[in-house]
């Protein structure tokens, strides 16, 4: 008699992640299972769907041998889908990338570490899910026409407006705040374009299972009445490392999402470089899709570009006009270095990118933004939540850092004893729904 196979559910164990323990989908009662067996197959049906409405449409502007890559595209995703949901051992890429044979290795050392493949249900969620998104990506990299195709772009780009009224307030109050401030209140505005920054990262597609979010409450209303909702918050910490006059006046900002969250970003970028507090700002965007709504260097343009063309806000066009001439000058800059999706956490940047670990070095602050951010710089690890979070950096001091982070995922440091029973109480789900937030700080 043959014998029975097991599915996935049989194979997961019915708990919660142990204290210590990396974040997998094994354990059922986490969010790592919950989104390696909903979330991240939705994600590969949503992209079939656009293709598969698109095609006709792709076809005419691209040609007639567009359609044969489609098909292509979409058999990938069926059998990529699959796998997924079978728990089939992650495969090696084959799409000649510059990223592929860091990403092949990782996976071979892998399986010489554990004596077997990864699987989706057995392994290190942040693993998992960057995987899942570098097959995305192979899925087009594999063909002639699609090859910089961005099956995400126009779920980014359909946001903008619904955010637009929210960006125009902070744009005007931008513009406002440099052309006016005493020099008494210039903590007063970096705290609070930094408070901005860190609520705009709720705005994410990934979590939202790539449904519209838009900022349309007046942010800056908002941000005053949310301060009991950040659970930890370093931002004085922030504040003395920027008022400081180190050897280095250059900021780095590690970029989450796009759109509003990306506009909130470069306004602090604007405000530093206005106060002085900063010389040059270096941008790091992610080289091909990722995560849905991560910012690329077309969704860093564009928004720029859709600023210009805001005729009925003066604040915007203006922003935009002296944000294209920092860009020209050099005092800011963008990279997409192929660091960012790889399946590492940070404290293997010095191995893996040490030119890029060596370039931090050369920082007054590195803003990390958002919560896959977190997840690389704690190791994607269910620590215990009043553990410091410079003992969850595991070593990766580069340069002073802050993470502006609200919660999406079930990790977090950094917190009095208490703290996360009390919120518990009144919130089961609190630790992934983006409601709370986290300003952590090494210094």
């Amino acid at each position: 008699m043959a014998a029975r196979q097991t599915s996935v559910s049989e194979e997961c164990i019915d708990m919660v992640t142990p204290w210590n323990e990396y974040l997998s989908a094994k354990y059922k009662r986490s969010f790592a299972y919950h989104t390696v067996r909903n979330r991240l197959p939705v994600t590969v049906t949503q992209v079939l769907d656009h293709l598969s409405r698109k095609k006709e449409e792709l076809a005419q502007s691209l040609g007639e041998v567009s359609r044969e890559e489609v098909k292509q595209i979409i058999g990938y995703f069926s059998k990529l889908k699959n796998e997924m949901q079978t728990n089939k051992p992650l495969t090696p890429f084959n799409s000649n990338e510059v990223d592929e044979k860091s990403w092949n290795d990782f996976l071979k050392n892998s399986e010489d570490s554990l004596g077997r493949p990864l699987l989706w249900f057995a392994d290190v969620w942040l693993h998992i899910e960057c995987y899942l998104y570098r097959r995305i990506r192979e899925a087009f990299a594999l063909t002639q026409h699609f090859h910089n195709y961005d099956p995400f772009r126009h779920q980014k780009e359909d946001a903008f407006p619904g955010s637009l009224q929210a960006i125009a307030v902070v744009g005007t109050h931008l513009v406002k705040v440099c052309s006016s401030m005493a020099s008494a209140d210039t903590e007063k505005y970096v705290v609070q374009f930094l408070k901005l920054s860190l609520w705009g990262n709720r705005c994410d597609l990934s979590i939202s299972g790539g449904k519209e979010i838009a900022q349309v409450a007046d942010p800056l209303e908002m941000i005053s009445q949310l301060d009991n909702l950040i659970l930890a918050n370093d931002l004085p910490k922030v504040w003395d490392v920027l008022c400081k006059e180190p050897s280095s006046r250059v900021i780095d900002i590690i970029f989450d999402n796009s759109g509003y969250e990306l506009f909130t970003d470069l306004c602090i970028a604007h405000l530093l470089i206005k106060l002085k507090l900063a010389d040059k700002v270096r941008f790091h965007a992610k080289r091909v899709p990722w995560f849905i709504s991560d910012v690329m260097e077309h969704d860093f343009n564009w928004l720029i570009d859709e600023m210009g063309k805001q005729s009925a806000t003066p604040s915007l066009l203006e922003l935009s006009k002296e944000w294209k001439s920092y860009l020209s000058s050099g005092c800011w800059s963008l990279f997409d270095e192929p660091f960012w999706t790889l399946p590492y956490s940070y404290d293997c940047m010095k191995d893996v990118d040490t030119e890029l670990y060596n370039s931090f070095k050369e920082s007054k602050l590195l803003i990390f933004k958002g919560d896959l951010n977190y997840r690389k710089l704690v190791g994607d690890m269910n620590w215990p939540h009043t553990e410091e979070f410079t003992v969850a950096l595991r070593g990766f001091t580069p340069a002073p850092l802050v993470s502006l982070r609200t919660i999406k995922a079930d990790v977090v440091v950094g917190l009095k004893p208490g703290t996360a029973e009390e919120v518990a109480k009144v919130d089961d789900d609190w630790l992934t729904t983006g409601k709370y937030a986290v300003v952590s700080c090494f210094c």
